[in-house]
């Protein structure tokens, strides 16, 4: 029902659909977050999860930006972005730069999961 709204009521139709998928899914980690904390996860550490969620934002906010200067780049250059391939090149290129900055972001940042699912990787490749 929100996509559908917010589908309507934003200028393009496709950044309403993102929105409201990112609200739904903000909605349902806080309600699983209460739900889990109230059945198994009694000894949470707040301050260590909030710790890694500033990180993980301060990260999505830099890649964010190196998104944008790809964007602004490609209408510097004179890309054609109204065309298929301008923006097909634009597409392509700002998901690379996109998952490289957060990459980079998240290992500068010492994410502690980061650390973790590094471990687990480890340990299956060698198990392999």
């Amino acid at each position: 029902v929100l996509s559908f709204a917010l589908f309507k009521l934003m200028p393009y139709g496709g950044s309403g659909l993102a929105l409201a998928n990112s609200l739904a899914l903000l909605i349902g980690t806080i309600g699983m977050y209460y739900y889990l904390k109230r059945k198994s996860l009694k000894d949470l550490k707040e301050g260590n999860l909030l710790i890694s969620l500033i990180k993980m934002f301060v990260a999505a906010g830099v890649m964010v930006l190196a998104v944008l200067a790809v964007r602004f780049g490609f209408t510097a250059l004179g890309v054609d972005l109204t065309a298929t391939h301008g923006v097909v090149l634009l597409v392509g290129a700002g998901i690379c730069v996109g998952i490289a900055v957060y990459a980079i972001m998240i290992f500068a940042l010492k994410l502690e999961e980061t650390k973790m699912v590094m471990d687990a990787v480890k340990k299956k490749l060698k198990k392999a």
